[in-house]
């Protein structure tokens, strides 16, 4: 029904990004198989009434509110990456490559490289990417425009991963059904439903594994810990919001997100003390902050070592964090970083092509398949959005929000996420693309209740 609701078509493509797992239909393709995620529905529709809107009104007038360096950067990195795509591996063939067509990634040794449907499906996916931001974009200059609707389809993707979650560790813990095989259904991903962590089963849906899982709620967490920093309003809200995806965000046992929230946190508070030496309207949240800080600290340490549930605790913390640096994933992890870096070597710094070579970070997986070009024009893009967003006219919670949350994103995919076109992560792009867009000012009063829904978040 909400694709049929166009005004909130844009929540709805920030919701279906968390839908990772699942699949519409599965397609096989030359070697492998893949699946058309609820993503790329809601995507293809967004697309179909972008065609419509502007066949009806034929202008690209709405291109000029898009934020210039961000927006121009991006449409270089797209461009730098489809043609790689199509054009490298032919031009670099036999360079080893860790193949993203093989579902162990990098756990066996390096293929010669050739141009495979990956290297198209991956081209496809950022196409799809671009033709939402186009929908946003244009979305943003209509007079129906709510920026705070696309925070609202993202509160509504974070209700339904901590709903499922919830469900899926109460399923697993009372034996109640399971309803795994629905929301991690797509055969494009490694799907870990059933993995275990010093003996607790790790909960991912509906994402595929704990890495992306964890990765969406660490962003998440981490600007609502921000907000609550450096905002106003809302306080008690926001420490209930904090508190139910701080439990979804420990539901997967990720130590990616564990880690991006917990170095993103530390410098947003180290931020908001500095600041707070300025400001005396937070100064009490912040002193609140470090107080639940030690608090938190304290307990943890009680119940680790005079608690009968300390040896699970410890259990836990060295399997998921301290013995996972020494494991044989973590030095596969390395040795494909490693190749990645050498595959830029090897060719030029041209790249590999999107799509030819997986490495365990996302930047060494950006730079072995994009080179140089694509490393520097999306790393461009980022700062740039960051920045348009910081000095836009937003409400102040919003902007940092925003920024906290792909600031945190940013972090957690360049620790454990190899896909570059991971549509969890590109949610908080096009969050921040829309929310730097400058505003349209008609004359009926549009831009004044646009302020006032802003003002809301």
């Amino acid at each position: 029904m909400l694709l049929f609701a166009r005004p909130w078509l844009p929540a709805l493509l920030i919701f279906a990004t968390v839908l990772q797992g699942g699949s519409v239909l599965n397609v096989t393709l030359d070697q492998g198989q893949y699946g058309i995620s609820p993503y790329n529905v809601t995507a293809l529709a967004a697309l179909c009434v972008l065609a419509a809107r502007l066949f009806r009104a034929p202008r690209l007038d709405f291109l000029s509110a898009a934020p210039r360096p961000a927006s121009w950067l991006l449409s270089l990195y797209a461009l730098v990456a489809v043609t790689g795509a199509f054009v490298l591996p032919h031009v670099h063939a036999g360079v080893p490559v860790y193949l993203l067509l093989n579902p162990q990634g990098f756990d066996l040794p390096p293929t010669p490289l050739h141009f495979t449907i990956s290297n198209a499906v991956q081209a496809a996916n950022l196409c799809v990417h671009l033709a939402v931001a186009l929908f946003l974009l244009h979305a943003a200059s209509r007079p129906d425009w709510r920026s705070a609707r696309l925070l609202w389809g993202l509160g509504a993707a974070v209700a339904l991963v901590t709903l499922i979650g919830g469900y899926e560790r109460l399923a697993h813990v009372a034996g109640w059904p399971s309803f795994n095989a629905f929301w991690m259904s797509n055969p494009g991903y490694l799907q870990l439903a059933n993995h275990d962590v010093a003996g607790i089963r790790r909960i991912v849906a509906p994402f595929s594994e704990a890495s992306y899982a964890s990765a969406f709620l660490a962003a998440v967490w981490t600007a609502l810990f921000a907000v609550f920093l450096l905002g106003r309003r809302h306080a008690g809200k926001l420490i209930v919001a904090m508190i139910v995806v701080g439990l979804a965000l420990l539901n997967p046992l990720g130590s990616t997100g564990w880690a991006a929230a917990g170095v993103a946190s530390a410098a947003v508070l180290l931020v908001a003390t500095v600041y707070a030496a300025k400001d005396s309207a937070c100064r009490a949240r912040v002193v609140s902050a470090w107080a639940a800080l030690t608090v938190a600290g304290a307990a943890l340490l009680l119940v680790a070592n005079f608690t009968p549930a300390g040896k699970k605790v410890q259990e836990l913390a060295s399997t998921a964090i301290i013995d996972k640096l020494d494991s044989g994933s973590a030095q596969s992890r390395t040795r494909s970083n490693m190749s990645a870096l050498t595959i830029v070597s090897h060719t030029y710094g041209t790249g590999a092509g999107m799509g030819s070579n997986r490495a365990s970070s996302y930047f060494a997986s950006l730079v072995s398949n994009t080179g140089l070009p694509g490393l520097l024009t999306f790393c461009g893009m980022l700062a740039a959005l960051a920045l348009a967003v910081a000095r836009s006219a937003r409400d102040r919670s919003a902007r940092v929000f925003v920024v906290t949350a792909l600031g945190t994103a940013t972090l957690a995919v360049a620790l454990a996420i190899p896909d570059l076109n991971a549509p969890l992560y590109w949610a908080f792009i096009f969050i921040a693309l829309a929310y730097s867009a400058r505003p349209p000012e008609p004359a009926d009063g549009h831009a004044a209740n646009e302020a006032r829904h802003s003002r809301t978040v």
